[in-house]
């Protein structure tokens, strides 16, 4: 049976996605659908006992098209959405990885690196394998520095690395100026553990 949180939860996504594109739409069963992969019949049995329970309401369609039905959640139904929220965005995350069968993507290789240097957390001074050239070195993409950065960018804004400004120390002792060093965030943590079997 699918969990109503994770439909719930999926709405809450999906109705974010569409504030930003100033999209006034519902969500149906197939936007629910192309999230959690749970079938479209089963979710719109599933969303007609949330609507009974007053977490989600019918809304009319602004482009005057009722192919599907759609609905919004309410007040009560987005608090309740928003603890599933995390737990879908690490299913995805973890989801487009295992796309990539066999192969180790450059994202798998910088979360696993900075694994290993998660216990030295939010220190004043970071190992030296924590800024930029440390992670290019450690996941054999030296000289690629452009590359790096972009990628390191686009894992800060998917919430699974956070980046700051800390003085680093090399292992002859040598402590530099501020350097960005980046780190995982609990969101990162998991999702590693995950990948690993550990949580």
């Amino acid at each position: 049976m699918i969990s109503e949180k994770r439909i719930l939860g999926a709405m809450l996504l999906d109705a974010e996605a569409k504030e930003r594109n100033l999209d006034q739409s519902g969500t149906n069963s197939f936007d629910i659908d192309r999230r959690i992969h749970e079938g479209s019949k089963e979710i719109s049995k599933r969303l007609k006992s949330l609507r009974e329970e007053g977490y989600v309401e019918l809304v009319s369609n602004p482009n005057g098209k009722w192919r599907y039905l759609e609905y919004r959640l309410t007040a009560t139904g987005r608090t309740a959405a928003k603890d599933a929220v995390e737990e879908l965005k690490i299913e995805n995350i973890i989801e487009n990885m295992v796309k990539h069968e066999g192969k180790v993507t450059w994202k798998n290789k910088v979360l696993n690196h900075l694994y290993t240097q998660v216990r030295f957390g939010n220190m004043e001074v970071m190992p030296y394998a924590t800024n930029q050239d440390g992670i290019m070195e450690a996941i054999g993409l030296v000289g690629e520095r452009g590359h790096v950065c972009i990628l390191l960018k686009r894992m800060e804004s998917e919430g699974l690395i956070e980046c700051q400004k800390r003085h680093t120390i090399n292992d002859k002792g040598a402590v530099s100026v501020l350097r960005k060093c980046y780190s995982l965030t609990p969101l990162g943590v998991t999702v590693v553990q995950r990948m690993k079997g550990v949580a």
